[in-house]
């Protein structure tokens, strides 16, 4: 299967996976596939790898058959399998680990030709529902130390099946970016008894010229050291470390703005805007400082190797502006 190697370098591990060059990648002339042969179209729970769960219309549905209203499968191009050892062989300076570990794919909606600009607000709800109710089953497993949970849309956002989907992937390490950020969040609240994102959350709001919703406990604003062009932050303003904990009425606050948000880039940056939305979620109740928040990183052109190796982004949009032209939008 999979195997985890560790770079001592760069403090960061890397999944060796050879069978996912296997894998299909999307090209222009691929981008709408059609329904019939879709393997996440309702009907089509045959073409799809084994079903994991389901947001059921009816609660007697059977498994694999019509009738839901998203879907959790496993990745028949899984990274990393939850069958395979953890176990972690040294040899001289090089740390190595069997490819333990999930890869899942939540199907977002019946819906071929739909996003999360279109879906219904119950939709959205329930889509939420179900990355909360992954988050929450694949942190039981005392193994597991992180969920990556992520969309891809687009070619240029790596995006290799039309259908509206989200990837899950629970990992056996943080990595290390993660972890860095966890220990700034935690360095910051022993310095100023603070949440770091709900301050800035807090001077967004008093500041004004980059927020551009409220709903709820939630709001939608761009980032004051933005990454890429027109990027979109979706955070709470209150402490909330993981969406599992999230109440009703906080599901449905923070499902208008992944809405608007989707819609918002759309509007300024046209209808096939290509995307990455990433959620930055904590499953460890010993990361009390982590705040849960949305990322939503819209991919106009490609990265320098001053970006994609040494992390530093080169921006040509000012967030004030770009939160300009969404507010115009709204």
């Amino acid at each position: 299967m999979s195997t985890y190697r560790y770079d001592p370098l760069e403090d960061r591990w890397t999944i060796i996976a050879r069978h996912r060059l296997k894998k299909p990648t999307l090209k222009a002339e691929d981008i709408r596939m059609v329904p019939a042969e879709c393997p996440f179209c309702e009907g089509n729970e045959a073409l799809s790898d084994a079903e994991i769960d389901a947001s059921c219309v009816h609660a007697e549905r059977s498994i694999n058959t019509s009738g839901w209203i998203n879907r959790v499968v496993a990745n028949r191009y899984r990274a990393v399998a939850i069958e395979t050892s953890a176990d972690v062989v040294e040899e001289g300076i090089h740390r190595s680990m069997g490819g333990f570990g999930a890869h899942e794919i939540l199907i977002d909606t019946t819906g071929h030709d739909s996003d999360l600009a279109l879906m219904s607000p119950d939709e959205t709800v329930s889509y939420l529902r179900m990355v909360a109710k992954r988050i929450e089953n694949l942190s039981q497993d005392s193994r597991i130390a992180h969920v990556s949970v992520f969309k891809n849309v687009g070619i240029l956002a790596g995006e290799t099946m039309s259908h509206p989907h989200t990837q899950i992937v629970a990992l056996p390490f943080i990595p290390s970016h993660i972890a860095s950020m966890y220990e700034r969040e935690a360095v910051y609240h022993r310095a100023h008894h603070a949440h770091l994102v709900l301050d800035e959350v807090a001077q967004t709001i008093d500041d004004e010229t980059r927020l551009i919703a409220r709903e709820g406990d939630f709001c939608l604003y761009t980032p004051f050291a933005s990454r890429y062009p027109f990027e979109l932050r979706i955070a709470p303003t209150t402490v909330l470390t993981s969406l599992v904990y999230a109440s009703s009425e906080q599901l449905e606050s923070l499902a208008v703005l992944v809405h608007r948000s989707v819609h918002l880039m759309k509007l300024v940056l046209g209808e096939k805007v290509a995307y990455n939305m990433v959620i930055r979620d904590s499953i460890r109740d010993d990361n009390p400082y982590h705040t849960v928040y949305i990322s939503m990183l819209p991919r106009l052109f490609g990265v320098s190797a001053l970006e994609s190796e040494d992390g530093v982004s080169i921006n040509p949009m000012p967030p004030e502006e770009a939160s300009k032209l969404y507010k115009e939008r709204l």
